[in-house]
């Protein structure tokens, strides 16, 4: 039997996965109006999905894979050791790329937040998967799951196959599915705060420390992270139990997320953030009648008074006002003529009364 506790588990942890990343993308598509950015998260889950990808590849080959099959705890420490490196620095590159390629044409904190949801999101690809199991859960208590999984078309599962998979779930502690949960929190929080480390030492010009901090903060983030998760197998020979490994591991990622939150409200807000996205097209056609409209007025405006400045009021012909105005500048002038002719008369008739 499955616990409800369990299953519910199994539910924050399908929340976790799906509603998490999807929430952070819409909430940057909201803020910058451009829907396109989810091309960026979508290379960055690519991106990181190749990483894991060629993380396990090296540690599987054979030299490094021995480490795990010896029994020396010492041995897969180094394991341990080597796929979290190889992991830190594929992820390093992925985070110069994506940041390098963006500021090629505006870095925004959005653009920036995107890639690293992007990066974090890797629980989506998993979201299906626990949703199933959920399922298979119900069907396991009710008696129904090995029925149907071995009679089912083209099912090649036997009936001690499908006990043996009841049985191990069974036998695993509910509080592992709310630690898996935490875990893919973690992952997605970690990356985000990363990636706005490096984005802002970037653009600061300071590449060599973007990319050394946050390569050895991922490097030490996952090594840790997988010695709890494993301190309880044998291949630590059962260092602790299930429980106090899984508090460890817990303890953790709960760390690496708190300080992923704290840098997150740190370096935010020193990122600037991208241009609204242009208005849609009716608005814009409505802005640009409106612009049309005010500078034809601006236009009609200028041409009224132009004439009005430029008019030269002199000259003959324009207007009555102007004829008004010529005469009374003419005025002045011929008064001007006329004080010498009164002035002969004046003396003449001075002249005149003293000859008699």
């Amino acid at each position: 039997m499955i616990s409800t506790f369990a299953m519910v588990g199994m539910g924050v942890i399908f929340l976790v996965c799906l509603l998490l990343p999807v929430g952070g993308l819409l909430y940057c598509i909201r803020k910058t109006g451009r829907a396109n950015i989810l091309f960026i998260a979508i290379v960055g889950l690519a991106a990181v999905s190749v990483a894991n990808s060629m993380s396990g590849i090296v540690s599987g080959l054979g030299p490094v894979y021995s480490l795990t099959q010896s029994g020396s705890v010492g041995e897969f420490l180094l394991y341990l050791l080597i796929a979290a490196i190889v992991l830190g620095a594929m992820e390093t590159l992925v985070r110069y790329l994506i940041v390098n390629y963006v500021s090629k044409t505006e870095i925004g904190v959005y653009k920036v937040l995107s890639a690293g949801i992007g990066m974090g999101g890797i629980g989506l690809m998993y979201a299906t998967q626990y949703l199933q199991m959920i399922m298979q859960a119900q069907m396991i208590n009710n008696g129904t799951f090995i029925e149907a999984v071995t009679t089912a078309e083209g099912s090649t599962v036997t009936v001690e196959q499908a006990q043996t998979y009841i049985d191990s779930v069974s036998a695993m502690s509910p509080f592992y599915y709310y630690v898996q949960a935490l875990d893919y929190l973690t992952a997605l929080l970690i990356q985000v705060a990363l990636i706005l480390v490096f984005t802002k030492l970037f653009m600061e010009g300071r590449k060599a420390a973007a990319l050394l901090i946050t390569t050895a903060v991922k490097i030490i983030f996952e090594f840790l992270r997988m010695l709890t998760y494993y301190s309880s197998s044998e291949y630590l020979g059962y260092a602790v139990s299930e429980e106090a490994g899984l508090a460890l591991n817990a303890a953790v990622l709960l760390v690496a997320a708190v300080g992923s939150v704290i840098v997150y409200k740190v370096i935010k807000p020193q990122i600037p953030a991208e241009y609204p996205a242009a208005p849609k097209k009716k608005v814009q056609e409505k802005q640009f009648q409106e612009k049309k409209a005010w500078n034809e007025m601006q236009n009609l405006g200028q041409k009224n008074l132009s004439s009005i400045e430029f008019e030269d009021p002199y000259e003959e012909g324009s207007s009555p006002d102007g004829e008004a105005v010529q005469e009374s500048a003419a005025a002045p002038a011929q008064e001007e003529n006329s004080l010498p002719a009164d002035r002969e008369d004046e003396e003449k008739t001075t002249e005149n009364g003293q000859e008699e």
